[in-house]
C-alpha cells in the first residue's frame, strides 16, 4: 500500500475550506483568539455548534449505529468528515476524523475549534434523548494527519473523574 506523501496531506487539508471563504475565517479565529481567553473562545463555538446543530436535520433513530450512518451522510454532504461511534462501558466514544477546522480557521485556532463540533454532537445527543445525567466532552486534541478528535458521551461524575 502507497504511503500518502506530505505533499498530498497538504493538498487535501486546503480542499476542505473554500478559498472564498479561507481568509475570512483565518482572520476571524485571529480577532477571536485576540479578545477572547480560550476558555471564552471554546464557549462560543460550542455555543456555534449547538445552534448549527438545531439547523441540520437529526431524524429519529433507535441505534447508535443507525445514527452513525445518519450523520456520516450529512458530514458528507457538507465535506466535514466522518464519525465512528462505539459503545464502551461507561460512556459512548465519538471520534470524529478529517473536520475542516485546520483548513477553515488556522492552525492556531485548533485549540478551542473543536468546541464547535463538541456543542453539535452535544446538541444531538440531547434531541436523541441522552437525558439530562449525561455530558458530550472532548477527550483528546486533534491528533494524526487527519486531526483525529475524541468526544466521551457518559454521566458528567465519569467525565469528571477522568479528567481529574
Amino acid at each position: 500500500m502507497q504511503q500518502i506523501t506530505e505533499a498530498s496531506l497538504i493538498y487535501y487539508a486546503r480542499r476542505q475550506c473554500a478559498e472564498q471563504w479561507r481568509v475570512f475565517l483565518t482572520v476571524l479565529a485571529e480577532e477571536l483568539a485576540q479578545n477572547m481567553a480560550q476558555e471564552q473562545a471554546r464557549d462560543f463555538m460550542r455555543n456555534l455548534g449547538r445552534r448549527m446543530a438545531l439547523r441540520l436535520p437529526h431524524p429519529d433513530l433507535h441505534t447508535l449505529a443507525d445514527l452513525e450512518v445518519s450523520i456520516n451522510r450529512l458530514w458528507e454532504q457538507m465535506e466535514w468528515g466522518y464519525v465512528r461511534l462505539r459503545e464502551q462501558a461507561d460512556h459512548v466514544v465519538v471520534a470524529h476524523y478529517c473536520a475542516p477546522l485546520r483548513a477553515a480557521f488556522g492552525a492556531a485556532a485548533i485549540k478551542w475549534t473543536p468546541a464547535l463540533l463538541e456543542g453539535v454532537y452535544a446538541q444531538w445527543f440531547e434531541a436523541f434523548g441522552a437525558g439530562e445525567e449525561l455530558r458530550l466532552r472532548q477527550a483528546s486534541a486533534p491528533r494524526g494527519s487527519d486531526d483525529a478528535l475524541e468526544f466521551h458521551l457518559a454521566r458528567k461524575d465519569i467525565l469528571d473523574e477522568v479528567a481529574g
